[in-house]
């Protein structure tokens, strides 16, 4: 081989391992950058209201309310926007508690349009908060950290004070009982306290019938709930049932049960209900193939559709009559019927009108709180039913009627809704 074409070859492997050599440094150098511009990324908002929020709860904590205001101005002016959210709301109006900047927090809770009908959803930052407020806008919210768990902390140990800041203030009396209403609302936020609340608006609303406030009151500070149109029950019952006329010489009073299904709308009442049980005849009964013979069993169904009123209702009873209509079907057990189809002549079943009453005992206490109704209760029912029913010719040998009086348990789940 010539010696000048191995000197080629080699000059060739040279060129190629510089080539490889210079695309892995810069390949290197780009990922090294990036590596580099991550760790050293600190300019984005989130960052900086990260930082600043935490800033902000260290100088809280110092006491240093000048530094506090200046952190809490930077933050909304560099880090709330339209896709940030810097401080929530609760945070802002407990800061600005703290601060005695009373126009800036009366301006931010005249300004405030809550977008749910459910104040905390959006107002304070917990995680469901978080979640219902992205239903709404796209907005980044702050990380979880500690600074609304102490400026509530510090609210409610510091509440005397902060309301002696409030009245001493230079605003005029209709801000300043304003602003005390609202201040008890947020850090009084238990359900005992909310029959107080709203008493103090009702005073506050005779006090400044023409308030500016009175529409945010109305929204976000005064709450009653009723219960609402919609409701519904099950019931589980037993009783006994009184044959008359030509079903009292036929049959044995005996104890039957059913299930029963209510659906309330405002005072009314559609009941479906389904009663059943197994009686036994008082005599020999003949048909085609022979006699059935007394003490035999005969299935009796008396499905009832049947509408209602509470005439009468509290927490703890309620009366209410009703009206409808059904069935009354007899026949053999089933058994019996296959081993004799015959037995199906003693059949019998007839359109049926139902009347009555049921009185329920209702087993809750009155409503701990005023402004929030038992929506859901336990109870049980007496009912009495009248049965009359409508026989086909073909069954001029059958007549009477049918009274069934039944003892329930069940329970009952009704809507609530916001009357205030």
């Amino acid at each position: 081989m010539p010696f000048w074409d191995s000197e080629n070859e080699k000059m060739k492997r040279i060129f190629i391992a510089i080539i490889l050599t210079v695309t892995t440094y810069q390949l290197y150098c780009q990922v090294d950058s990036i590596e580099r511009q991550i760790l050293n990324y600190d300019d984005s908002k989130s960052v900086i209201i990260s930082k600043g929020r935490s800033l902000l709860l260290d100088k809280f904590l110092e006491n240093d309310k000048e530094k506090v205001k200046e952190i809490k101005n930077y933050l909304m002016e560099k880090g709330e926007g339209e896709n940030y959210v810097a401080l929530y709301t609760a945070e802002l109006w407990l800061i600005l508690y703290w601060t005695n900047e009373y126009e800036e927090l009366l301006t931010s809770l005249k300004e405030y349009q809550m977008p749910t009908p459910f104040v905390e959803y959006h107002i304070y930052p917990t995680s469901i908060s978080r979640h219902y407020s992205s239903r709404y806008d796209n907005r980044i919210y702050p990380l979880p950290d500690m600074l609304y768990t102490k400026l509530l902390q510090y609210s409610k140990e510091k509440e005397d004070e902060i309301i002696t800041q409030i009245q001493f203030s230079d605003i005029d009396m209709e801000k300043k009982e304003f602003l005390q209403l609202n201040f008890e609302s947020m850090i009084k936020k238990s359900p005992s306290y909310q029959d107080t609340l709203n008493m103090q608006v009702e005073s506050f609303r005779k006090a400044f019938p023409e308030s500016e406030f009175n529409d945010y009151i109305g929204k976000y500070i005064k709450y009653k709930y009723v219960l609402g149109n919609w409701g519904a029950a099950i019931e589980l019952f037993f009783g006994m049932g009184f044959p008359t006329g030509g079903l009292r010489e036929r049959f044995i009073d005996d104890v039957a049960g059913g299930v029963a299904l209510d659906v309330y709308y405002k005072k009314f009442e559609f009941i479906l209900r389904m009663y059943g049980g197994s009686y036994h005849l008082k005599k020999d009964i003949e048909f085609s193939k022979g006699i059935y013979p007394k003490d035999s069993a005969m299935t009796v169904f008396l499905p009832e559709l049947s509408f209602g009123y509470a005439v009468f209702e509290n927490h703890r009873i309620k009366l209410a009559p009703f009206a409808g209509i059904g069935g009354l079907f007899i026949h053999t057990t089933s058994k019996k019927r296959k081993e004799i189809p015959e037995l199906k002549e003693l059949s019998a079943s007839a359109f049926a009108f139902n009347f009555g009453a049921s009185f329920d005992i209702r087993f809750s206490k009155k409503p701990q709180y005023k402004y929030y109704p038992n929506s859901f209760d336990l109870f049980l029912r007496i009912r009495y039913n009248f049965c009359l029913p409508i026989y086909p010719n073909k069954y001029d040998a059958i007549s009477g009627q049918l009274h069934t009086v039944t003892i329930g348990l069940g329970g009952f789940s009704r809507s609530s809704k916001r009357e205030y």
